[in-house]
Formats: structure tokens, sequence, C-alpha cells
């Protein structure tokens, strides 16, 4: 993905997290030889969702409706 590659060059960023796209995964990127991060999130349906993010990593969790 070309696209996705250059915003995490343009960005400097290691970790890129963006809305539904009713496809939720998380996805692994080789840029310039350094792997980086893009987690889409879930979309609400029933449960809210959110993503916990920390030095550790991220996790997903769900506030029960």
């Amino acid at each position: 993905m070309p696209t996705v590659e250059q915003t995490f060059r343009d960005h400097r960023a290691d970790r890129m997290i963006h809305g539904h796209t009713h496809r939720p995964a998380v996805h692994l990127h080789d840029v310039d030889g350094t792997r980086r991060e893009r987690i889409v999130l879930a979309d609400w349906e029933i449960d809210g969702r959110y993503l916990e993010v920390s030095d550790g990593g991220a996790i997903e969790r769900t506030i029960a409706g």
C-alpha cells in the first residue's frame, strides 16, 4: 500500500490508528526496513469499543451496552 507507507514516512510515525472500514485488523508494514503498525478500529455495532495505547502496545477494549 504505497499511500499508507508514504503517510508513515511523511509523519515519521511508527503506529497509525484509524476509523473502521468494516474490516478491523492490525496490519504490519515494512517501511524502509522498519516495521510499522496500522490498527483499523472496528465499528461500534452494539457495544462501544476503544483502543488503549501504552508503551507496551495497544489493546482493544469493549464498553458493554
